[in-house]
């Protein structure tokens, strides 16, 4: 898939099979860069502890 310094891009591939897309992330880490197919850039974060982690950064609780 990709690190965090090599942007995935989010093609067609990704996406016919986005379970085992997301499972392979995983695998990888918690937050992840990524392109569009139109190049607009963006942040995937698929782990539980980066997602909680950033709203206790941001001052949002979960609820």
């Amino acid at each position: 898939m990709s690190s965090f310094h090599d942007p995935l891009t989010l093609d067609e591939d990704f996406f016919s099979a986005p379970h085992a897309s997301y499972a392979a992330l995983r695998c990888k880490g918690g937050v992840h860069r990524a392109v569009t197919q139109d190049g607009a850039p963006l942040v995937l974060v698929t782990g539980y502890r980066e997602v909680r982690d950033s709203h206790l950064a941001f001052g949002h609780g979960l609820h």
